[in-house]
């Protein structure tokens, strides 16, 4: 038949005898589809791990290496995913005709364009869809003040675990009534430095103990020397 009959179109066929009479027409229609589909859409990209999570806008950036990309095309049609002209997947468009893909390998750090194509069950495949923009960071990094201030709390922790002894904190906490009682509270330095090693919770317990044991008395007057432990 010519030309050839395809993408259900119909063509009607009659039977005409010797004497020229014609039959009533049969309908026969055209099973080969040879029409490409139209041009995929990438809908979304998502960022689902960092401090920052969700969708990457078109021209945005993300700290995701491997971004779920997600959209419509036609169903049981196959997508081919392409990263700056180079394919880097392929998935499936579903009965409903949308589709997922999480990208596998690590994309690098820079500019990325995400195009796509689909071809159809009959081999057919659309034109290179829209691109969508969008870049690669590296994940933010904790700020030089924050480490300092925390290597600065951890140093000053160590140092006291270091300097403090049992022996002296045992003198400090069982400070007698009489003592309390008179009119300036003063703490010998000597009775707090040593070489001996504690443990960091035995220190907080016996200076919570210490600390319950001024506050508990009312009737104290004057000052509490400062104390700096070095």
């Amino acid at each position: 038949m010519s030309p050839a009959l395809t993408d259900k179109n119909i063509a009607k066929i009659y039977i005409i005898d010797s004497s020229g009479n014609r039959s009533e027409p049969t309908d026969i229609f055209g099973a080969k589809d040879t029409i490409a589909p139209t041009k995929p859409l990438l809908q979304t990209v998502m960022d689902d791990i960092g401090a920052v999570k969700g969708a990457v806008s078109s021209g945005g950036s993300t700290d995701d290496t491997k971004p779920t990309l997600s959209g419509i095309g036609e169903a049981k049609a196959v997508l081919t995913i392409f990263d700056n002209r180079y394919p880097i997947g392929t998935v499936t468009v579903g009965d409903n005709g949308k589709w997922s893909y999480t990208v596998t390998n690590d994309l690098v750090l820079g500019s990325h364009k995400i195009t796509l194509t689909q071809t159809d069950v009959a081999g057919n495949t659309s034109e290179l869809s829209d691109a969508f923009n969008f870049t690669i960071v590296a994940p933010a990094q904790p700020s030089a003040l924050m480490l300092s201030d925390s290597l600065i709390i951890e140093e000053v922790q160590t140092s006291l675990v270091d300097s403090v002894s049992l022996d002296s904190l045992l003198k400090v906490s069982n400070i007698s009534d009489s003592f309390v009682d008179e009119q300036q509270l003063s703490i010998p330095l000597e009775h707090l430095l040593s070489a001996e090693e504690l443990e960091t919770d035995v220190i907080d317990q016996l200076l919570n103990e210490f600390d319950q044991n001024l506050v508990s008395q009312n009737s104290l007057v004057g000052t509490v020397e400062t104390i700096s432990v070095w």
